[in-house]
């Protein structure tokens, strides 16, 4: 999965993207919004704290519903997952969300 380490922190919201590219066609679109990101870690899986300003990021852990694992699974198999953070980034009401109209899809199921 590629992210931006710098835009990342726990307590925040992310979004999912997946890119992948067929024989007939590129595709690229939000899968699931609203992640919750709910630890960073080294490659190690020390965590990182906030305050650690030379520590690299390995694993983003993120809080997702058990509906949503088959899906993710499925595009780890066959494209490039993005996490972006998102513009309600710090909002705490909000809880992941398949994005049903994603193009995506129907490849996935």
């Amino acid at each position: 999965m590629k992210f931006n380490a710098a835009t990342l922190a726990v307590n925040t919201n992310a979004d999912i993207y997946l890119s992948l590219k067929t024989s007939e066609k590129a595709y690229s679109d939000l899968l699931i919004e609203d992640c919750r990101v709910i630890g960073l870690f080294d490659s190690q899986g020390k965590p990182i704290r906030y305050y650690a300003s030379d520590s690299r990021i390995g694993i983003v852990s993120i809080a997702l519903g058990k509906e949503h694992v088959n899906i993710l699974n499925k595009a780890l198999m066959i494209g490039t997952l993005s996490l972006v953070s998102d513009n309600g980034s710090y909002d705490d009401n909000k809880t992941a969300r398949l994005n049903e109209d994603a193009e995506v899809l129907d490849l996935l199921r």
